[in-house]
């Protein structure tokens, strides 16, 4: 179940893939990316951002959102990438990201190859250049300069031990407003060290360990109605 204020679009851009993930999209049904490739001429030269923003197609009908003073579509775009050239595994992914929202295409997968360009960071720094409009004229949700890191991910408490500081911190966090700043770089989360090396399968709960806490729950229950 869910409800929302605005519409929105989601739009999935990991490599080898270009699609959205909808709700009630019946089998072979056309998905918003194939609708903005096959586009009339007259969008020729808008980015796909742009598109998801402002369009929608219903019945092979290209209408554009706004004309009543709508808002545009809420574009959630995943995965994030960090755009760091010290790190150029994923500067290569953010680049081609750019790439991919903002740079009019009909064959994204055709774009590299026919061009005299070898890499995407290079055909991004090129876009940058001569693009007209300009990729960062529309922002999109994936940062251009790295913010500053803190050092670690907790601060050393003396005299807490482990447990206490986690549970300090969560208890802290679940505390602030539904809008306050969160104060640090979260845009690469579950990339970080910290996430990757975590044995997070060997932390999940077994079936017969998650009846007992059911049971321990429904006992504790009735045990407190009764009192």
């Amino acid at each position: 179940m869910w409800v929302s204020s605005r519409q929105y679009h989601s739009l999935k851009v990991s490599e080898g893939t270009s699609d959205e993930v909808t709700f009630g999209l019946h089998q072979n049904a056309v998905s918003l990316y194939q609708c903005y490739t096959a586009r009339p001429d007259e969008l020729e030269n808008i980015s796909l951002y742009e598109f998801y923003q402002w369009y929608d197609v219903k019945s092979e009908q290209y209408k554009r959102c706004g004309a009543r003073g709508a808002k545009p579509y809420v574009v959630d775009v995943w995965p994030r990438f960090v755009g760091n050239p010290a790190d150029p595994e994923t500067y290569k992914k953010f680049c081609r990201t750019k790439v991919f929202l903002h740079h009019p295409h009909h064959s994204f997968d055709d774009l590299l190859p026919t061009s005299n360009i070898q890499d995407w960071s290079t055909f991004y720094q090129h876009c940058q250049q001569t693009c007209n409009p300009h990729h960062q004229d529309n922002p999109d949700p994936f940062p251009e300069v790295v913010e500053e890191e803190l050092e670690s991910d907790t601060e050393s408490v003396e005299g807490n031990d482990d447990d206490e500081l986690f549970q300090n911190a969560w208890m802290a966090e679940a505390g602030r407003a539904p809008n306050a700043h969160v104060g640090r770089d979260i845009s690469h989360l579950g990339q970080r060290d910290i996430d990757e090396q975590y044995p997070w399968t060997q932390s999940d709960w077994t079936e017969e360990e998650i009846a007992t806490v059911c049971d321990w729950m429904e006992t504790e229950e009735i045990g407190g109605y009764s009192s």
